[in-house]
Order: C-alpha cells, then structure tokens, then sequence
C-alpha cells in the first residue's frame, strides 16, 4: 500500500502572562479574523476545537486578495477586462490561490504543530507560519491594554545553536532572549529572568565581537545564555569565516524543526498531525525534553 510523507512545522508561542487557559482562549479571540502577513495574502485561523485535555486543533487558512481596483486579464484575447463587469460579488466575497493547512496546538508547552506541506502538496514554509501567527497573535486583534503580550518564533532543531557555535572562526556573536515565563525556566535561568524583570525589560540582547583575527571562546555564562534564547523563542546569530576565509553568517532561525511521518493514504491526516503533537519531543528553558 503506498505511502505519502507528512511533514510539520513546530512554533513556539509565549504569552505574557499566561494564566491557565489563556492560550486557547486567545486562538478562539483571533479566530476568523483574516491577517495581511504577505504583499495581497492574507491569512486567518478557524476556532481552536478541544480534542482531548491539552490539545487543541484547526485550521490554518492562506488566501490571495483579489485586488477590486486592478483590471482582470482574459488569458483568451489578453486584454483587459472590468472587475465589476465581472460581478462585484466575486471579488467581495472570495479569495483566490486558498490553501488550507491542519494544526495542533499543545498546551503544557504553549507549541503549535503545523502541516508544512498539506494534501494536494501545498506548502507552508516555517518562516511565513511564523508571520501568519505572530500578526493573528497582537494588535489590533489582541488588545493591547488588557490581552497578553505574545512572541511567536520558530521552534529551531536541537543541534540548531551547535550549528551556530560550529563556525571555524566565530567573529561577531549575537543573542536575543525574550521576557521569558519564570514556569518555564530552571535555577539557571534565574539571574538573567531577574535581570529582565527588574529593570521592566522586554528583552535580553548580548553581542560579542572577537579581537583582530581571533575566534570568540564563549564562557559558560554565554553558552547559557544562548541557550535559553534558543528554549525561549528568541535566537542566536554568529558571523565569521569558513575554512576558506569565507564569511559564514548563520543563525538559529535558519534551522526550523521539523517533523516527519508516514501515512497510508486511507489514514487521516488529522490523526497523524495529533500524533506528532503528542509525542514531539523539544527542549523547554530547563534543557529538559518534554
């Protein structure tokens, strides 16, 4: 029986503050609300549908905007034709190029699961899930005043900051750490979360820059650093030189996780997506795998 490959994508989304049941509550609140994330493509989120404690699923929804004010073209004589000759409902009330990819969002870790390429071999690359969420997930569609503020990034791979560390000669090193949540974080964590909170900081940025033809040697204190940047939805950067004296600019975010799995074609996509989600092994801001 043939088979078909189904991969995912995997974000991490960080709300601030995050009482129990916030993260659902907030998918239902953006739900069905289209977001330019692209040029004329817009995008929105169907409610969240509680499938067992902790997961919730639906549908993510990509569509190109028919711009009113733009002449059609009959492809048949090439000219151009009036929208409104061709009924002004059309354009009102329909998008065009849709594509309709499957998630899982998982609770206990605040994850969303993503298919990055659906049924008919549509995709959805990491990088525009990422936009799609992180536009649904603020103002205007969040309040600013009384919602959650939200970071949405990609989860990366787990060897994705020793690809970043593994540059022959580090020159520059950059590190980004967004507020974290202090649930998520170990004893480890500590002195940088209260370096944050103290000082009313929406962000931790650390740069490094190495001496004349030297290679940077990060500290345990770095290392740490980075880290927790990568376990938080925030990234690290290094710029330096390959073997050959070429520049070698990589970052963490190069690296999405992905997740592959197999299915028969009478098997249900949405129960493998569901699978992933429950089984999907990542790293929280303890280093642990959850």
């Amino acid at each position: 029986m043939a088979e078909s490959e189904i991969i995912y994508g995997v974000l991490n989304v960080i709300a601030h503050p995050h009482p129990d049941g916030v993260y659902p509550e907030l998918l239902r609140k953006v739900a069905r609300r289209p977001a330019r994330f692209w040029g004329d493509d817009f995008a929105a989120i169907t409610v969240p549908e509680k499938i067992e404690p902790g997961l919730y699923k639906g549908n993510i929804i990509v569509w190109t905007e028919i711009d009113r004010e733009s002449p059609a073209i009959d492809k048949g004589t090439l000219h151009e034709v009036s929208l409104t000759d061709l009924g002004s409902e059309f354009t009102e009330r329909y998008g065009v190029n849709g594509k309709v990819f499957l998630y899982v969002f998982r609770e206990k870790d605040h994850r969303l699961f993503f298919e990055s390429i659906n049924e008919f071999g549509k995709t959805l690359s990491p990088m525009r899930a990422e936009k799609i969420v992180g536009k649904l997930l603020a103002p205007p569609y969040l309040d600013s005043q009384t919602d959650p503020e939200v970071t949405v990034r990609i989860q990366p791979e787990e060897d994705a900051l020793d690809r970043v560390l593994g540059i022959h000669r580090l020159g520059r090193l950059e590190i980004d750490i967004p507020r974290p949540n202090a649930d998520d974080m170990s004893d480890s964590a500590d002195e940088v979360l209260k370096e944050i909170e103290e000082q009313k900081a929406r962000r931790y940025q650390k740069t490094l820059v190495a001496q004349n033809r030297q290679s940077l040697r990060p500290n345990q204190r770095t290392l740490a650093e980075a880290e927790l940047a990568v376990q938080t939805a925030g990234y690290v950067r290094g710029i330096g030189k390959d073997e050959n004296g070429e520049r070698d600019d990589r970052s963490t975010k190069q690296y999405p996780k992905t997740i592959r799995s197999s299915i028969q074609d009478f098997a249900s996509r949405t129960l493998s997506i569901m699978a992933a989600a429950r089984t999907a092994v990542v790293r929280n801001g303890n280093g642990e795998d959850i």
